[in-house]
């Protein structure tokens, strides 16, 4: 089974996901490094999907996006922290959910904001990061399952949260044969 943590940009995906690998004893995947590498395999460079974003453009990002997720088919026991954005299209939506329990890791705006106030993202040169945050919160919560984030947590104290949380669903689940 493959934990998959969506969530806006900031949200902590990443080193949530990287911690909660270790506890449950998962590879940790990183769908940005994934993208980042296939594009270096594509063109011999060595970019950020920031830089690739800027470079290329939205479209040619997506497009490696639904590549990487395509090739993450048949992954078993790890932990994917995903781009934000990457719920974007239907495609995608689709592959994560074969791919496996998805987590919403819901983190409220005003901290967000904070946490984004020093980072220059190409997103937020057409829109706001509440524009951005509001499109696409309600397809969040429609997608996975909302784990709030509080922000006053550690990462690591977020991580045992969230451990103990997919512990208990998981003991349900047995207990009633699902």
């Amino acid at each position: 089974m493959n934990i998959i943590l969506i969530g806006f940009k900031g949200s902590g995906k990443t080193t949530i996901g990287k911690l909660l690998s270790e506890s449950l004893g998962a590879l940790f995947v990183d769908t940005d490094s994934l993208i980042s590498a296939l594009f270096h395999k594509k063109n011999r460079l060595t970019l950020s999907c920031r830089e690739i974003f800027e470079l290329k453009g939205e479209k040619y990002f997506r497009e490696l996006e639904a590549a990487v997720l395509i090739e993450l088919a048949g992954l078993n026991n790890a932990v994917v922290s995903t781009g934000g954005g990457a719920v974007l299209e239907k495609e995608n939506i689709a592959r994560l959910k074969t791919l496996g329990r998805i987590i919403f890791l819901d983190v409220p705006l005003d901290v967000l904001k904070k946490r984004l106030e020093v980072q220059n993202s190409p997103l937020f040169e057409k829109k706001s990061i509440e524009q951005i945050y509001n499109e696409r919160y309600d397809r969040y919560l429609s997608i996975g399952e909302r784990f709030a984030v509080d922000a006053n947590d550690t990462p690591l104290k977020t991580t045992r949260t969230l451990y103990k949380h997919l512990s208990e669903v998981r003991g349900k689940r047995r207990k009633y044969g699902i």
